[in-house]
Formats: C-alpha cells, sequence, structure tokens
C-alpha cells in the first residue's frame, strides 16, 4: 500500500510552522481492506502483518536505512529537524506534507 500526501508544505492547514502534521493509523487502513476483501465484515480469525519498505516496495525500510550513505553537506550542521514529526508507532504513522510512504500488508485468514 502507497501512501502520498500531495499538501505543499508552504500552504494552508498542514504548514510545518503550525506542527499541525497529519498522522495515518495505517492498521485501521489495513483492516477495513480486509473487511472489503472478506465480503463486508471481518473474518473470525485472521492474522495481519504490517511492514514499512522503500518505495520500490524490494527492501525493509529500517534496512534502507541501515545500509543508504549518509551524505554530509557543508551546512548540515545548521539544519534543524527537531520540527519534524515522529511516528506514534510502527503502524499510526506521520505523513507529512510532500511524503510518500509504502507498505506491506500481510493477511492470513
Amino acid at each position: 500500500m502507497r501512501l502520498e500526501n500531495l499538501d505543499d508544505q508552504f500552504s494552508h492547514r498542514f504548514a510545518i510552522l503550525n506542527k499541525n502534521f497529519p498522522f495515518v493509523n495505517v492498521e485501521k487502513i489495513a483492516l477495513k481492506i480486509l473487511e472489503k476483501v472478506a465480503g463486508g465484515r471481518l473474518p473470525n480469525s485472521y492474522s495481519l502483518r504490517i511492514e514499512e519498505v522503500n518505495l520500490s516496495g524490494n527492501e525493509g525500510y529500517k534496512q534502507m536505512n541501515f545500509e543508504k550513505i549518509k551524505w554530509m553537506g557543508t551546512d548540515d550542521d545548521f539544519i534543524d529537524t527537531s520540527f519534524l514529526p515522529l511516528d506514534w508507532n510502527s503502524t499510526y504513522v506521520s505523513l507529512e506534507a510532500q511524503r510518500i510512504r509504502a507498505f506491506v500488508l500481510d493477511y492470513t485468514y
């Protein structure tokens, strides 16, 4: 599943300065998808595994960050990232302006 926020960070209600970032409950969306696939109601017995992956979907997000080259610019010491939102947990995630995130939903029922 791919989630995109096409909002502009400099426009209206979700601006960075307001610290009013949208959050998405990935688990809730995944359960709604399962409900639709199963004919309108959740199965009595099911399992759900959610994993965030890179944008091409072929590698886990944590592994990608671990292997990624950490480029350093001459002004990186002056960049303040403290205002960026943090995910509440692995299934309730921030989706700030211009952000794209991808998840693999693995159902068993």
